[in-house]
């Protein structure tokens, strides 16, 4: 019944889209939306539609998925819209009979892969084939590679992509005031902060805070590949458990004491970005998102089976508490020391990256998310700012990381899922793309949030999606402005 409706489904999609008029005026707005609307197409309608039928599609699946594993429960539709993604990706995003062929590709090589390697790898080997496509195949098997191109959907062999997703975000950069701190004003704020513990000793509100500030570091780090580069990051949760991990294993197993172990986890966190940034650097638009996506995955299900070095779903517990043995051996065991060194922390990390922002550097970055041609022409080396810009956001992750994981004493993979990712872009977008500090105010408040929201016990998570809603239809450019 399952093949049955499939071969249904993608047939009558193929005719709709192939023969019908609003098939044909969908297919041209999704190549050429203002083209489009100048021949008369209802851009809007046709949107709405696409919407419909993907909807329409999504429940089929949903219905003959409940009735093969005769089990329904909230959190089943993020695993397979991931596995949906990646096999239309390696189909081919414009092709139904490529996107039919990569599920069932997909699908053979996880059985393969969970016969021969193990169950638990088998997530592994489907997320590491996509990110192999991505990089020699960006438009899929039966993908056209003229339309992929048109829609700055990946870059040929030997080519070079032009303009990014996230270019100029259309309307919302340039028609509004953007407002940002200087770099000294993160100084500011961090000594300001630093006087909470002296006004309270509330354990609550004070954790609460530390987790605020580890998230702005975070969320400023996701503003400056998503917006200042235009690589849209959805795997950047990956990068940040790094860092945790990173010091999980350098103090609780190797003992070394924090003015090494956080470091250390940092620049081994940059280095993942900037070898993970190789294969995004021939990429663009979606097939760039979904090469975040896919290494983000990666690095989560790594988590999940090097048994050895992660230890798996059970990860660390105990992990010691800051400790610095060139100040004596002086040790940060309570909620308000571990205040003071988030916030010292969290204050230097973003007026450096504040500094670097206004200098040449953000430019040159700016310059490369508006258009990576015009960049390359010009003479600069794309690739090498590029790779500066992944590895200054994987430092910023894995101090963020790493500070978690002091904070928290406990260390497992389920705090580095897509979904940490996803609130992590929805900060760096509520604040206001490529602008550090509406990043940062955003992380803040985007935290503290759920605890506000506690009066609406389990309703909570719904009230906390709708003022994400009404922020983003209110202040689509963000609360501070893109830059």
């Amino acid at each position: 019944m399952i093949f049955g409706f499939g071969v249904l489904a993608a047939l009558a999609l193929t005719l709709f889209l192939s023969r019908s008029w609003m098939g044909r005026t969908l297919r041209a707005t999704a190549q050429d939306r203002d083209a489009a609307a100048q021949l008369g197409v209802r851009t809007g309608d046709v949107k709405r539609l696409a919407f419909g039928l993907a909807g329409a599609l999504g429940a089929l699946s949903g219905v003959l998925v409940a009735l093969y594993f005769k089990s329904v429960f909230p959190q089943m539709g993020l695993p397979f819209g991931l596995k949906g993604f990646a096999a239309a990706l390696l189909g081919g995003l414009s092709s139904i009979p490529g996107a039919v062929l990569g599920g069932l590709l997909l699908g053979i090589v996880e059985t393969l892969a969970s016969a021969y390697i193990g169950e638990g790898f088998r997530d592994l080997v489907a997320f590491s084939l996509v990110l192999v496509f991505l990089v020699f195949r960006p438009q899929g098997l039966l993908g056209d590679r003229r339309l992929d191109a048109l829609g700055g959907g990946g870059a040929a062999s030997g080519s070079m992509p032009t303009t990014s997703l996230l270019a100029s975000a259309s309307s919302q950069r340039g028609t509004h005031r953007v407002w940002e701190l200087p770099p000294w004003g993160f100084l500011v704020a961090g000594a300001v902060l630093c006087l909470l513990p002296l006004i309270t000793q509330s354990g609550y509100l004070l954790q609460a805070v530390i987790y605020g500030m580890i998230f702005t570091l975070l969320a400023a780090s996701v503003t400056l590949v998503s917006g200042a580069i235009g690589i849209l990051s959805i795997g950047h949760a990956g990068l940040y458990g790094v860092g945790a991990y990173g010091v999980a294993v350098l103090s609780h197993t190797y003992g070394l004491p924090t003015e090494l172990a956080l470091p250390c986890a940092a620049l081994l966190t940059a280095g993942v970005a900037t070898v993970a940034a190789l294969p995004l650097a021939r990429l663009s638009g979606h097939t760039a998102a979904l090469g975040t996506l896919a290494i983000g995955q990666i690095l989560f299900l790594v988590f999940m089976t090097w048994l050895s070095v992660t230890r798996g779903p059970m990860g660390f517990v105990n992990i010691p508490a800051p400790q610095f043995a060139l100040l004596g051996g002086l040790r940060l065991g309570s909620v308000t020391d571990k205040f003071w060194l988030v916030a010292s922390v969290a204050a230097v990390g973003l007026f450096l990256v504040q500094r670097l922002m206004e200098s040449s550097i953000g430019r040159v970055w700016r310059g490369i998310r508006e258009d990576r041609l015009a960049a390359h022409v010009a003479g600069i080396p794309v690739q090498r700012y590029l790779l500066m810009g992944f590895a200054v956001s994987g430092l910023l992750a894995g101090t963020a990381g790493g500070l978690f994981a002091y904070v928290q004493n406990v260390v497992s993979p389920e705090s580095f899922t897509v979904q940490a990712s996803m609130l992590l872009l929805t900060m760096a977008v509520l604040g206001g793309l490529g602008n550090v500090t509406g990043a940062a105010l955003a992380g803040f408040l985007l935290t503290l949030l759920p605890e506000v929201l506690r009066p609406f016990a389990e309703w909570r998570m719904i009230a906390y999606g709708l003022v994400l809603l009404l922020m983003l239809r209110w202040r689509p450019q963000g609360l501070l402005g893109a830059r």
